[in-house]
């Protein structure tokens, strides 16, 4: 008798030991923006292929946006265990891990391109040995980025007159073309321009439409500023080495299929956008080639100074001799529509 229940309680111990490790893992995810952006295409498509091929043992479950934390803490929350992945840009980020800014030095090389060079994994080797809680996991952005202005210019001396919404990405090259800068959240943008405290911001060539821009702007500066990958997705290290080794080859797996698609997703957006632009009656304006080649140069130098080799002494320099392979850029930032 005391054996019979000695195996029925083994067995019992066994079926709820098993139960636990069929258990749904759920990875919390945060991001910047609001969900319906078009600036998430590329996301949402990793995040449903690798819940249905996880098959209810691992799933990634949007707990929001700037709602649930601002922007510039949202990578707190990845530090207190609040949240897994945390998706964002590098200036939301940058106060506490700015070797990010490595990827607007990057001149139109594409994600596939970053991946091979290896820069994905010396950012998330570093964010790991600064944080001891982060790492990169990978991409999801790609798109080109311009000025959007309220006024006219006829070339770069006219940046002097002006005042821009900008970012720590942008600050470089307005500043160094003698522009004002206001940093204002993506929230404030729109009021800002409407009232004149701004006369234009950087932006990419999506989500413009998604936050009405083209009715508080008249014109769009060609060719583009940038062109790189400003979006990445943080991981709590933690969770990821946590996870059985076939589930984290399916988040790799599924994060390099979606830095494949990416630059594809992002120019028909803004090839869409581009249209609605123009049915709202924006007019582009053109810069030389010689100005734009300016503008690159003022990135480079400027740019990796300030965002790379001031603000990380101890990373900065190996991170722009990395970048450094991407500079010059092999052609000028157009849409091919």
């Amino acid at each position: 008798m005391i054996m019979v229940f000695a195996l029925l309680f083994l067995s019992l111990f066994e079926q709820g030991t098993a139960f636990s490790a069929e258990k749904t893992i759920v990875l919390k995810l945060v991001r910047a923006w609001a969900k319906e952006t078009n600036m998430y295409d590329s996301l949402w498509p990793f995040v449903d292929r690798v819940n249905k091929k996880a098959k209810g043992r691992l799933e990634i479950k949007d707990i929001g946006g700037p709602e649930v934390s601002p922007v510039f803490e949202q990578l707190g929350m990845l530090k207190a265990g609040v949240a897994d992945l945390v998706v964002t840009v590098p200036a939301y980020v940058a106060g506490e891990v700015p070797e990010v800014n490595a990827f607007y030095f990057n001149f139109g090389a594409d994600l596939e391109k970053l991946r091979a060079a290896g820069v994905f994994d010396k950012l998330s080797e570093i964010t790991r040995t600064k944080t001891g809680s982060i790492m990169i996991l990978g991409g999801y952005f790609f798109t080109d980025f311009h000025v959007f202005l309220t006024k006219p210019i006829t070339g770069l001396d006219d940046f002097k007159r002006l005042k821009l919404r900008s970012l720590s990405m942008y600050d470089p090259v307005f500043q160094g073309l003698g522009a004002g800068t206001v940093t204002i959240s993506p929230a404030e943008v729109y009021s800002a321009l409407e009232r004149g405290v701004v006369d234009g911001l950087g932006w990419p060539d999506v989500g413009f439409i998604d936050f009405g821009l083209q009715e508080v702007t008249k014109y769009s500066v060609h060719p583009a500023f940038w062109r790189h990958p400003s979006g990445f997705v943080c991981m709590r290290a933690q969770t990821y080495d946590s996870l059985p080794g076939d589930l984290k080859d399916l988040l790799k797996s599924e994060i390099l299929q979606i830095e494949k698609e990416t630059p594809a997703v992002f120019r028909n957006n803004a090839i869409k956008e581009r249209k609605k632009m123009a049915e709202a009656k924006m007019k582009q304006i053109w810069l030389s080639d010689n100005d734009w080649k300016k503008v690159q140069e003022i990135n480079w130098e400027r740019g990796a100074k300030t965002l790379l080799l001031d603000r990380s002494p101890k990373f900065g320099q190996e991170l722009k001799q990395l970048m450094s392979q991407f500079y010059p850029p092999k052609g000028v930032f157009i849409l091919k529509q």
